[in-house]
């Protein structure tokens, strides 16, 4: 095993051993209310907005989830551009037809590189999180992906790479552990599968 094995490169290429923690059931739904990175202190800022969540845990109003990254040192974002053939769908084609042609399709397309000012400088609300995950290496690695969709550009998908020493949850002003600010997310979706929720009682 090579001294560099525990850095984390690339998503898509994480070691084995790297341990993969999904925030979906906190963050699934919430909408990017800041983002904003310090090149000095090298940290990265993430503060959403997770209502459904917020209020099921009667947390006070305009509370935020925030996730906070020190020392990082990478972060980029690409968006999903489509290939520019014909994708006009055949006539009579069976389902495994229908799915082998979309999964051509989206083979031939790339994800393009976007400016990270940019990203930084989109207006409140524009992005809302479909997925959220962390990496965990070894020897202080840590690797942040989010998949976004943007309302602002015909619902473009985004997705986020941030790779950093260190991550910090808090929920408001109070800082939680990881596994604090996953429970949040998790009662909420029990209750929803268990149809609990005020509202969804049967």
């Amino acid at each position: 095993m090579s001294e560099d094995e525990h850095r984390i490169v690339d998503w898509a290429y994480l070691p084995d051993e790297v341990e993969k923690v999904s925030l979906w059931e906190v963050l699934h739904d919430g909408w990017i209310v800041n983002l904003r990175s310090e090149r000095l202190t090298r940290t990265l800022t993430l503060e959403l907005d997770v209502d459904h969540v917020r209020d099921f845990n009667h947390l006070p109003e305009g509370t935020l989830f925030k996730l906070v990254l020190s020392g990082v040192g990478f972060a980029a974002a690409v968006r999903w551009e489509s290939w520019t053939g014909d994708s006009t769908l055949p006539d009579g084609m069976t389902t495994e037809e229908n799915s082998a042609f979309y999964k051509d399709l989206g083979r031939k397309g790339r994800d393009v590189s976007i400016s990270w000012s940019d990203l930084e400088s989109s207006p409140e609300s524009t992005f809302e999180v479909l997925q959220a995950e962390i990496a965990f290496g070894k020897l202080d690695a840590v690797a942040l992906s989010l998949y976004l969709q943007n309302w602002d550009q015909d619902l473009v998908c985004i997705e986020v790479f941030v790779k950093a020493e260190s991550i910090a949850c808090s929920v408001g002003d109070q800082p939680a552990t990881l596994e604090q600010f996953l429970a949040l997310g998790e009662g909420f979706w029990r209750a929803f599968a268990n149809q609990t929720l005020p509202g969804l009682q049967s």
